[in-house]
């Protein structure tokens, strides 16, 4: 942040409107990246005005897909999907295959999140050709856990695993903590979600020690969320309310941790007998999003684990009701 305000301040100097609008779009991407993403959006607008001022196409581009991406991140995801796909058509127009493939992952990260899997499968399989036509490793890498986030969405875990581990070892070699730390979370829970705990500690502690070092907050409140998780599956009551206490102070703006969040203190809840408060929770966290088929990727996971639970009919039905809501074969089937 600090290079990016000072490069900002020189170009200022300099007059050169178009680098102070790259240097926005720039300082718009990391501060999102630092938890400030409603901070991180508007500097992204700004920069997109000056670049549709200028008559600058690439640029606005740009714009399109940090701004979009940020979007999603909020929650926004319509508004998130129109920016894409514009970005995504001008990437396209100017024959800019890096750009295209990124805009096409990020509409591939609204349709998982929406639970719509098999379109998000082809859109990141789309992206990833862009990203080979580009000769872009890192670009491949990123498509692939996101085809391992779908995998992990059906439960086919093998698949996922094995998808996982593949990124992660192109982000090793390219030196890339964000992918390092996106595909241990991942893992992590794959773990859990098999119940392979051991699998799930090491890869959330892997995870930790990278988000915690980027300083991003959306890491952070995730990964302490899947270790009161892991807790809650050996029973240890006491660590997971203290991680979920450590986690409440956490500021996010991100919807999906606090779905999550809201999630994980319902487990907590309901196994020591709370039904009623563990019901509100879980009717919270439905609320986190604008519509009900919208939900964290972890979501559908953890509301399984919550329906083995003894729940007084009435709850049980609520859970059922927002599981059917988020399967995508069952809402297309009727």
């Amino acid at each position: 942040m600090t290079f990016g305000e000072l490069a900002r301040s020189r170009f200022e100097e300099l007059g050169d409107a178009e680098n102070i609008a790259h240097s926005l779009r720039i300082l718009g991407h990391l501060a999102s990246d630092q938890g400030s993403s409603a901070e991180g959006l508007e500097l992204t607008q700004r920069a997109h005005q000056m670049f549709v001022d200028l008559g600058n196409a690439l640029g606005q581009a740009q714009c399109e897909a940090v701004a979009g991406e940020i979007e999603y991140l909020l929650g926004s995801y319509e508004d998130a999907r129109r920016t894409i796909q514009r970005g995504e058509r001008n990437f396209a127009t100017l024959g800019q295959a890096l750009g295209r493939g990124q805009c096409l992952l990020l509409l591939s990260w609204i349709e998982h999140s929406e639970g719509a899997t098999e379109r998000s499968r082809r859109l990141a399989q789309e992206a990833r050709s862009e990203f080979e036509r580009a000769g872009y490793r890192l670009g491949t890498a990123q498509a692939d856990v996101s085809i391992a986030h779908v995998e992990h969405r059906l439960n086919n875990f093998h698949s996922a695993e094995t998808g996982a581990l593949d990124a992660l070892a192109t982000f090793e070699t390219l030196r890339t903590p964000r992918g390092q730390a996106a595909c241990d979370r991942l893992l992590a829970m794959i773990g859990l979600d098999t119940d392979d705990l051991d699998m799930a500690e090491l890869h959330s502690d892997r995870a930790s020690k990278h988000f915690a070092r980027m300083n991003d907050p959306w890491g952070v409140i995730e990964t302490k969320l899947l270790f009161a998780q892991i807790a809650l599956v050996r029973h240890q009551n006491g660590k997971a309310r203290t991680l979920l206490e450590e986690s409440s102070r956490v500021v996010v703006e991100e919807a999906e941790a606090r779905q999550h969040f809201l999630l994980t203190r319902a487990w907590l809840q309901v196994a020591e007998g709370d039904t009623e408060a563990a019901l509100e929770s879980v009717e919270a966290a439905a609320e986190v999003f604008d519509q009900r088929s919208r939900a964290g990727d972890h979501t559908p996971h953890l509301l399984g684990r919550l329906a083995r639970f003894q729940w007084p009919a009435h709850g049980l039905d609520r859970i059922d009701a927002w599981r059917a809501v988020l399967n995508d074969r069952l809402r297309r089937k009727t």
